[in-house]
């Protein structure tokens, strides 16, 4: 049931993205973004018809497609983007938003907003409709990847504008389609070509262990395998490092044991680590939102957009929470587990609260400070930032020193 409501948030919040990227970039600069979107706008040109009536009706027409081709399941969630992709376009088209950029960054900026909608979409096993359909078809049954078909479907919608505009003209749609296409790409399979999966074979397990763990910073895997032809037992490491990294690894292996034997090949996708970056990420694309919608729909102002970053926050909150609550590992947060224990809250206090009384007044003094900077001029204030910017480097480094070394004393200390 989880998973379920899960796919439907995904979908329907990877067609508002889609919705967003058409209605604020793709109509008012007239991009050939390819698909549904970039077909409304060939026939706006020629004939005069309403981009939002074609998007309609070719949303629905391959839809009933889609349904026949690719299964009951798949039409289901689709049905839910036929339906909503449309009410989200007309929603936002009737709050029209000028944006102050040139044609070049709507491209850019509307194709990786729709590029990462579609893709959310993709990975919840629908389709956010239209052309999209045609994409998944070629994926299923001539086993083209999913970017690739709707990069090929998208670009033959924006050559045959090339009649209709210019080539400057289509230029731009392909630029939007090619963000779109990597962001497609990068939220379907995430990190992919960025990261080197390795399977070592060595008499040096020590010492290729302790560079993994002490020199990149990276975890390793102590498999068991058995030799085919000789039977004997070994280890095979198994690690997972970046391209950057790799370069180091192999030539850390090469010196240590030439005779190692190594198996290189790409980490397609990493599971796991991977889910608190997508949050994150979930509640900035929030914040942005809903910033617009509060300052530019709503007018609140300040109030706004206050309002929207404790909501993103929120939303961040409780989408880590659900994964700690739901995850097998040993770090699995549960509420009827938690016991506060008297000399564990005293020490907490005794340590805590002295430590927050110094950065109260560390921050009142710096208040203080700033207020008699600011009545000395313009110059001076100008310096002084200048002065704490540098000063903030050197405090950067010592607190994460400081909190490197915290970390390693509460984890090994207690």
């Amino acid at each position: 049931m989880k998973n379920k409501v899960y796919d439907i948030l995904g979908v329907l919040f990877g067609n508002f993205l889609l919705a967003v990227s058409v209605a604020y970039f793709v109509l008012p600069f007239d991009i050939l973004s390819g698909g549904v979107a970039g077909i409304s706008v060939i026939t706006k040109e020629i004939w005069g018809w309403s981009p939002t009536l074609i998007i309609d009706i070719m949303v629905v027409g391959l839809f009933i497609i889609g349904a026949f081709v690719l299964g009951k399941e798949f039409a289901i969630k689709t049905a839910l983007s036929s339906f909503v992709y449309p009410v989200f376009l007309e929603i936002l088209v009737r709050f029209p938003l000028e944006l102050e950029i040139d044609v070049l960054m709507s491209s850019i900026f509307g194709g990786l907003i729709a590029g990462i909608g579609v893709g959310i979409a993709f990975r919840h096993n629908a389709s956010t409709g239209g052309t999209d359909i045609i994409a998944l078809t070629a994926n299923k049954y001539l086993d083209i990847p999913v970017s690739t078909a709707v990069m090929i479907t998208d670009g033959i919608i924006t050559v045959r504008g090339l009649i209709t505009y210019g080539l400057q003209d289509v230029l731009m749609g392909i630029i939007y389609i090619y963000a779109s296409t990597i962001a497609i790409n990068k939220v379907m399979v995430p990190k992919t070509d960025e990261a080197i999966a390795l399977y070592i074979i060595t008499e040096k397990k020590k010492e290729i262990c302790e560079f993994i763990h002490t020199d990149l910073f990276r975890g390793s895997t102590i498999l068991q395998g058995k030799g085919g032809f000789t039977a004997q037992e070994r280890d095979i490491i198994l690690t997972v490092v970046s391209k950057n990294q790799y370069v180091s690894l192999s030539s850390f292996i090469e010196k240590t044991d030439p005779y190692a034997f190594v198996i290189v090949s790409d980490a397609k996708e990493i599971k796991g680590s991977f889910s608190p970056f997508l949050y994150m990420v979930a509640g900035c694309v929030t914040n942005i939102i809903l910033d617009v919608v509060f300052v530019v729909f709503f007018r609140w102002g300040v109030a706004g957009v206050a309002i929207a970053t404790v909501v993103a926050q929120l939303v961040n909150m409780s989408l880590l929470t659900q994964k700690l609550m739901r995850t097998k590992e040993p770090y699995r947060l549960s509420f009827r587990e938690m016991k506060l224990r008297g000399v564990y809250l005293s020490n907490m206090f005794r340590l805590g609260i002295p430590s927050g009384l110094q950065n109260t007044m560390y921050g009142i003094s710096n208040m203080i400070i700033q207020v008699g900077v600011n009545s000395l001029g313009t110059i001076v204030v100008a310096s002084w930032a200048m002065t704490s910017k540098i000063d903030g480097i050197f405090w950067a480094v010592s607190n994460a020193l400081g909190a490197a070394v915290t970390s390693f004393v509460g984890q090994n200390l207690g």
